[in-house]
């Protein structure tokens, strides 16, 4: 082999072994998403990010339903966190009314099966208004569970409402606020109701 032929060979294989070795995540360079699926440092975003809406638990054993809220072009910092989180508080309050009525349709179901004055004593309207009630106290109670930020500089903000504030918020609610039949069948059966819900295909009991 000639020296000429030696010498494209090694380049051949800088090259190749360059182009082969695993790239780290990237987000796309041009198109809407420039830069918004990696931090300054090209470190992937959280997974609460890229698949926002989803039931876990917090490191301290919490059960949440969470929603990611977002906010680019904006300069000042404390700004871009009060508006991201508005956007998810927001976004959470659509996911988790629906929730919530799923909730209690089955929180009633269940209390049927003990007592005559299950579902078949409330109607719709009752179950919608009860629903709206339960909804709005829960999301007083919401937290900012994290932040992040992306290399095009947007802000986003994890809200959560876990199920253990929603059912001490829910205790606390008297018979001017809710059908008091309709709060204790939430209340009691809270947590087998919500091993039942699903968001995006994930069960709620599986995490």
């Amino acid at each position: 082999m000639t020296r000429f032929a030696v010498g494209l060979a090694m380049i051949c294989g800088a090259v190749c072994a360059a182009a082969c070795t695993e790239p780290g995540p990237k987000a796309p360079e041009n198109g809407p998403l420039s830069g918004e699926l990696v931090d300054v440092d090209g470190k992937a975003a959280p997974k609460w990010v890229t698949a926002p809406a989803t039931f876990r638990r917090t490191d301290d054993g919490r059960k949440v339903i969470c929603e990611d809220g977002s906010a680019s072009g904006v300069n000042d910092l404390d700004s871009a966190k009060e508006m991201s989180r508005t956007d998810a508080l927001g976004k959470l309050a659509q996911t988790f009314k629906a929730q919530v009525k799923k909730m209690v349709q089955s929180s009633l179901a269940a209390a049927a099966t003990k007592d005559a004055g299950g579902m078949s004593s409330f109607t719709a309207k009752q179950i919608d208004a009860s629903t709206d009630v339960i909804s709005d106290v829960s999301l007083k109670g919401a937290e900012l569970e994290a932040t992040w930020i992306s290399r095009a500089s947007t802000l986003h903000s994890l809200v959560c409402v876990t199920m253990e504030t929603m059912t001490d918020n829910v205790k606390k609610l008297d018979e001017r606020a809710i059908e008091p039949k309709i709060r204790d069948a939430v209340v009691a059966h809270a947590e087998i109701a919500w091993g039942e819900l699903q968001i995006g295909g994930a069960a709620a009991a599986a995490h």
